[in-house]
Parts: structure tokens; C-alpha cells; sequence
């Protein structure tokens, strides 16, 4: 939040790609955040090429310690030039919205984070280029020789979700 201006958003942190792999200790921070949350009317996203920690951020150089502040003090500063007021006594959440969080947060951390398989992006991409080159029309078994996604284990948030 922004003193006074509640924010939902989300960050993000990814690795900048180098070849065939990732650089070492070079990535991109992000944060994307919408406001009024009761009835968002904006959307502020900040990206971060090759953020270094500090001492301020405790050495991190991810998007919610640097990419959110700034997000923060842009809504902060928009708020002020577009006349909104600041709230001041946000309402708590209801209390069976946080129940229902909770169990949420709870199944996530239950559930075990499937193996990662091992898929070469660039050799299935340039077979599906070739296939298409080749034909002039894209082929389907090019597209399906990636493997497909294994189903949800039951008990795993996105069956949950399937099932209701």
C-alpha cells in the first residue's frame, strides 16, 4: 500500500537469458499494481533491468523489494495529481475472506512441487519453424512433439479449482 492508497498487484522476478542459459546474478524485477482495489481505474507496472540489492532491501534485488516501493510512490504521486483522496480508515477484511485465504495458503504448502522435466525450448521451437518452412502450413505433429502438461494431482490447487 501507498499511505492511505490500497494497491493489489503482483511481482515478478525473472532470470535475463545469456545463450543457451542464464546469466549469473543478472535478472529483471517487476511489480504491476492496480489501483483503487475496491474498483481498479489504473494500472502502474514497473520493470527493473539488473536491480542490486542494498542495504535498505536487505541485499535482495527482487520485485517486491525493489519494484513495489516504486509502484507505491507513483500511485502516490498519481493519486495526488487525478484529486484521490487518500482513504483514511481502510476497512479490515472480512474475517470468512480471510479463513478462506488461509485454507488456501494452507492446501498451496501441502501440496509437493512437482519435479521440473527437462525441455529443450529452442530445439522444439526450431522443429515447429522447420515443419512449418517445409510445408507452408504448420504441422501437427510438430506442435505435439512437446510432451503435454501431466494432469493435477488430486489434492493440487488447480483440480481443486476443476472439481468446483
Amino acid at each position: 500500500s501507498a499511505d492511505g492508497y490500497v494497491i493489489g498487484g503482483k511481482t515478478g522476478t525473472a532470470d535475463k537469458l545469456a545463450g543457451r542459459g542464464y546469466q549469473k546474478k543478472a535478472n529483471i524485477s517487476s511489480f504491476v499494481g492496480a489501483f483503487p482495489i475496491d474498483a481498479p481505474r489504473y494500472v502502474v507496472l514497473v520493470l527493473i533491468d539488473e536491480p542490486k540489492g542494498n542495504k535498505s532491501t536487505f541485499n535482495y534485488s527482487t520485485g517486491g523489494w525493489v519494484a513495489a516501493p516504486v509502484v507505491a510512490r507513483i500511485v502516490k504521486r498519481m493519486a495526488t495529481l487525478i484529486g484521490m483522496p487518500p482513504e483514511r480508515h481502510p476497512e479490515p477484511a472480512p474475517e470468512g475472506l480471510l479463513r478462506e485465504a488461509r485454507a488456501v495458503t494452507s492446501v498451496a504448502r501441502a501440496v509437493p512441487t512437482p519435479k521440473a522435466a527437462t525441455v529443450n525450448a529452442e530445439d522444439h521451437m526450431l522443429n515447429r519453424v522447420r515443419a512449418v518452412l517445409a510445408t507452408g502450413t504448420p504441422d501437427a505433429a510438430a506442435f505435439a512433439a512437446r510432451p503435454a502438461s501431466p494432469e493435477p494431482q488430486p489434492g493440487h490447487p488447480e483440480k481443486a479449482l476443476a472439481t468446483r
